[in-house]
């Protein structure tokens, strides 16, 4: 994954931590990307047990500007693997087609970005490139895979892309 994701492909637009825990937040502002944030206000939580060397690449308002399309709020990657992530906000929970809306935009948007990702880079491997729709606040707190109810969007995914990997959460541990 370094060889595509990296400071000579991606600039000012990717930084480098090997923080234990670290938090992104997305502000929301238009031309505004996500930042590295603190514990108190996030919207995505990063583990890192063993410090690894985990790459930020903000996407939205940096990599790609608002005359670019469609594209997805940040990615983290390491050696071996590459998150593209989209923040959506839920500020009605009446109805479960508002979070399902929600869900679809943002798979459209990560979609669209991985598309532009594979067009610049062709010769990526996408097996270990990775989907996640984030719903804040908060929910749900842990990064799962999408659940079988859930399947076209899988379906969706890998057919538009050939990316198999699709989940839902706030929370990512690197492990590996």
């Amino acid at each position: 994954m370094k060889s595509i994701f990296n400071n000579t492909n991606f600039s000012t637009c990717l930084s480098t931590i090997t923080d234990e825990v670290f938090y992104i937040c997305d502000d929301g502002g238009v031309g505004i990307p996500c930042r590295i944030s603190d514990s108190t206000s996030y919207d995505f939580k990063v583990i890192n047990p063993k410090n690894k060397k985990i790459d930020f690449t903000k996407i939205d308002s940096c990599v790609y500007h608002a005359n670019d399309g469609r594209k997805c709020d940040f990615l983290l990657n390491d050696d071996t693997i590459a998150c593209f992530i989209e923040i959506k906000s839920l500020t009605d929970f009446s109805n479960s087609w508002k979070s399902d809306s929600k869900k679809d935009d943002a798979l459209d948007q990560i979609i669209e970005t991985i598309k532009k990702i594979k067009l610049r880079f062709p010769t990526i491997s996408l097996i270990h490139i990775y989907g996640i729709i984030c719903l804040k606040p908060n929910l749900p707190t842990f990064t799962q895979s999408i659940q079988v109810a859930e399947q076209v969007r899988i379906n969706k995914l890998l057919t538009e892309t050939g990316c198999p990997n699709l989940f839902i959460g706030n929370e990512l541990t690197f492990s590996n």
